[in-house]
């Protein structure tokens, strides 16, 4: 794995150590197509955690989702969205991320990894801005990449996802 210093603002730098994510104040978000129209989601963050060094650089980054609490505003949807032509929440109820590269960019962080979803790996990429103990991580799924093949005038192909993260040192 490629690491580079959190930041190269000595403000916004984390102390060398486990940070975890505070899952009661942190979010993730998603917004996708569906017939023309955007559709807002969200789900709890499961846990998260990101390891930092003595000298300031990532070292590690993970966390989950719970995509069995997905919430996007209609019941309806929700349900449809639990069976097994869709996420298939009951065998697949979590969605995990693992980093495999993190590099520093001037305005943060680009973390690139393994998503599984649908018991499918598949790459993703979040651009990560880091302001002291708060990270905004951003990326782009392409739900095809895990095996959703709903046509695309019904769903877009691409899932927008938002995770903005409060960490707090894991022996605090």
């Amino acid at each position: 794995m490629t690491t580079n210093a959190i930041s190269s603002n000595r403000q916004n730098t984390l102390a060398g150590g486990l940070w975890m994510v505070d899952t009661a104040h942190s979010s993730a978000t998603f917004t996708v197509r569906k017939l023309g129209f955007i559709v807002k989601g969200s789900v709890p963050i499961g846990s998260g955690q990101i390891s930092i060094g003595p000298d300031g650089y990532a070292e590690r980054a993970a966390g989950t989702i719970e995509l069995s609490a997905i919430d996007t505003g209609n019941k309806r949807r929700d349900k449809d969205l639990r069976k097994p032509n869709f996420l298939d929440l009951d065998n697949y109820p979590m969605m995990t991320f693992v980093a495999r590269d993190i590099v520093r960019t001037e305005s943060g962080l680009q973390v690139a990894g393994e998503a599984q979803v649908r018991g499918q790996q598949v790459p993703l990429e979040f651009d990560v801005s880091v302001d002291g103990d708060r990270m905004i991580a951003t990326a782009t799924l392409d739900r095809c990449a895990f095996g959703l093949k709903v046509p695309r005038f019904l769903i877009g192909r691409y899932v927008s996802v938002t995770v903005e993260a409060v960490v707090r040192r894991a022996d605090r």
